[in-house]
Protein backbone atom coordinates (compact mmCIF):
# COMPACT_ATOMS: atom_id res chain seq x y z
CA UNK A 1 0.00 0.00 0.00
CA UNK A 2 1.14 3.85 -0.86
CA UNK A 3 2.76 5.94 1.82
CA UNK A 4 0.21 8.37 1.89
CA UNK A 5 -2.66 5.59 2.56
CA UNK A 6 -0.77 4.40 5.49
CA UNK A 7 -1.39 7.60 7.15
CA UNK A 8 -5.14 7.81 6.48
CA UNK A 9 -8.03 5.39 8.00
CA UNK A 10 -9.97 3.16 5.35
CA UNK A 11 -13.74 3.02 4.98
CA UNK A 12 -15.17 0.19 4.08
CA UNK A 13 -17.94 -0.01 1.49
CA UNK A 14 -20.78 -2.67 2.08
CA UNK A 15 -19.78 -4.51 -0.87
CA UNK A 16 -16.37 -5.31 1.12
CA UNK A 17 -18.19 -7.43 4.17
CA UNK A 18 -20.46 -8.72 2.08
CA UNK A 19 -17.66 -10.62 -0.15
CA UNK A 20 -14.73 -10.90 2.49
CA UNK A 21 -13.66 -12.14 6.04
CA UNK A 22 -12.45 -8.78 7.45
CA UNK A 23 -9.28 -8.87 9.61
CA UNK A 24 -9.25 -7.88 13.22
CA UNK A 25 -6.31 -5.68 12.44
CA UNK A 26 -8.62 -3.73 9.68
CA UNK A 27 -11.43 -3.47 11.96
CA UNK A 28 -8.99 -1.46 14.61
CA UNK A 29 -7.97 0.71 12.35
CA UNK A 30 -10.80 1.47 9.85
CA UNK A 31 -13.67 3.89 9.99
CA UNK A 32 -17.50 2.72 9.74
CA UNK A 33 -19.94 4.94 7.93
CA UNK A 34 -23.57 4.83 8.98
CA UNK A 35 -24.77 4.39 5.42
CA UNK A 36 -22.41 1.28 5.37
CA UNK A 37 -24.16 0.48 8.57
CA UNK A 38 -27.73 0.77 7.38
CA UNK A 39 -27.26 -1.00 3.86
CA UNK A 40 -25.70 -4.39 6.13
CA UNK A 41 -28.52 -4.03 8.78
CA UNK A 42 -31.49 -3.28 5.69
CA UNK A 43 -29.86 -6.32 3.26
CA UNK A 44 -29.91 -8.69 6.44
CA UNK A 45 -32.08 -11.64 6.99
CA UNK A 46 -30.16 -13.57 10.11
CA UNK A 47 -30.60 -12.00 13.08
CA UNK A 48 -27.56 -13.13 14.50
CA UNK A 49 -26.09 -11.06 12.05
CA UNK A 50 -28.53 -8.09 13.17
CA UNK A 51 -26.53 -8.38 16.62
CA UNK A 52 -23.59 -8.31 15.13
CA UNK A 53 -23.95 -5.43 13.40
CA UNK A 54 -25.54 -3.18 16.23
CA UNK A 55 -22.57 -4.70 18.82
CA UNK A 56 -20.40 -3.01 15.75
CA UNK A 57 -22.62 0.55 15.76
CA UNK A 58 -22.01 0.54 19.96
CA UNK A 59 -18.25 -0.79 19.56
CA UNK A 60 -17.52 2.20 16.79
CA UNK A 61 -19.96 5.11 18.75
CA UNK A 62 -17.66 3.96 21.57
CA UNK A 63 -14.40 4.67 19.72
CA UNK A 64 -15.44 7.38 17.93
CA UNK A 65 -15.06 5.64 14.67
CA UNK A 66 -18.62 5.91 13.57
CA UNK A 67 -19.81 8.55 11.11
CA UNK A 68 -22.79 10.01 9.36
CA UNK A 69 -23.28 12.29 6.63
CA UNK A 70 -24.25 15.75 8.16
CA UNK A 71 -27.24 17.86 6.44
CA UNK A 72 -24.17 19.65 4.55
CA UNK A 73 -23.13 16.34 3.17
CA UNK A 74 -26.76 15.22 2.10
CA UNK A 75 -26.71 18.36 0.11
CA UNK A 76 -23.50 18.20 -1.36
CA UNK A 77 -24.34 14.76 -2.38
CA UNK A 78 -27.49 16.04 -3.87
CA UNK A 79 -25.34 18.40 -5.93
CA UNK A 80 -23.35 15.92 -7.00
CA UNK A 81 -25.94 13.51 -8.10
CA UNK A 82 -27.23 16.52 -10.22
CA UNK A 83 -24.10 16.51 -11.94
CA UNK A 84 -23.84 13.40 -12.80
CA UNK A 85 -27.25 12.92 -14.38
CA UNK A 86 -26.55 16.44 -15.94
CA UNK A 87 -23.30 15.18 -17.38
CA UNK A 88 -21.98 18.83 -16.18
CA UNK A 89 -18.83 19.65 -15.83
CA UNK A 90 -16.27 19.44 -13.31
CA UNK A 91 -13.96 21.53 -11.75
CA UNK A 92 -10.85 19.04 -12.61
CA UNK A 93 -12.20 17.12 -15.11
CA UNK A 94 -14.06 19.84 -17.84
CA UNK A 95 -17.14 18.13 -19.19
CA UNK A 96 -18.16 15.09 -17.54
CA UNK A 97 -20.41 11.84 -19.34
CA UNK A 98 -23.79 11.64 -17.85
CA UNK A 99 -24.47 8.74 -15.35
CA UNK A 100 -27.98 7.93 -16.05
CA UNK A 101 -28.26 5.66 -12.93
CA UNK A 102 -26.69 8.13 -10.60
CA UNK A 103 -29.68 8.69 -9.13
CA UNK A 104 -29.74 4.91 -7.75
CA UNK A 105 -26.01 6.03 -6.30
CA UNK A 106 -27.04 8.12 -3.22
CA UNK A 107 -25.38 5.86 -0.67
CA UNK A 108 -22.44 5.44 -2.31
CA UNK A 109 -21.63 9.45 -2.58
CA UNK A 110 -22.67 9.43 1.23
CA UNK A 111 -20.24 6.69 1.69
CA UNK A 112 -17.45 8.29 -0.77
CA UNK A 113 -18.09 12.15 0.69
CA UNK A 114 -17.84 10.90 4.44
CA UNK A 115 -14.34 9.21 3.25
CA UNK A 116 -13.20 12.36 1.65
CA UNK A 117 -14.20 14.76 4.62
CA UNK A 118 -12.71 12.91 7.29
CA UNK A 119 -9.27 12.23 5.11
CA UNK A 120 -10.27 8.44 4.75
CA UNK A 121 -9.95 6.21 1.96
CA UNK A 122 -12.97 4.03 0.41
CA UNK A 123 -12.24 0.31 -0.08
CA UNK A 124 -14.72 -1.29 -2.02
CA UNK A 125 -15.10 -4.22 -4.69
CA UNK A 126 -16.86 -1.68 -7.09
CA UNK A 127 -14.28 0.82 -7.93
CA UNK A 128 -16.07 2.24 -11.28
CA UNK A 129 -18.92 3.16 -8.60
CA UNK A 130 -17.17 5.79 -6.90
CA UNK A 131 -14.51 6.62 -9.40
CA UNK A 132 -17.42 8.77 -11.03
CA UNK A 133 -17.69 10.64 -8.16
CA UNK A 134 -13.96 11.97 -7.96
CA UNK A 135 -14.34 15.04 -10.61
CA UNK A 136 -16.68 16.66 -8.29
CA UNK A 137 -15.20 15.28 -4.73
CA UNK A 138 -11.86 17.06 -4.45
CA UNK A 139 -9.87 14.56 -2.15
CA UNK A 140 -11.76 11.18 -2.96
CA UNK A 141 -9.59 8.08 -2.94
CA UNK A 142 -10.82 4.82 -4.03
CA UNK A 143 -9.04 1.74 -3.56
CA UNK A 144 -9.99 -1.82 -4.69
CA UNK A 145 -10.45 -4.40 -1.81
CA UNK A 146 -8.07 -6.84 -3.81
CA UNK A 147 -5.05 -4.06 -3.81
CA UNK A 148 -5.86 -3.50 0.02
CA UNK A 149 -6.12 -6.91 1.41
CA UNK A 150 -3.15 -8.36 -0.75
CA UNK A 151 -0.91 -5.01 0.40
Amino acid sequence: MSRNLKDKRPLLDTSVFIERDIPVATFRRMILSTVVLYELIAANIDDGNLELYLSWRRSFAKSKSLLSPTETDWIECSKLVRNLLRGAKSKTKGTVQKVTSAQQQQNDALIARTAAMHDCFVVTGNVRDFEKFQPYMTGLVVVSADYFFES
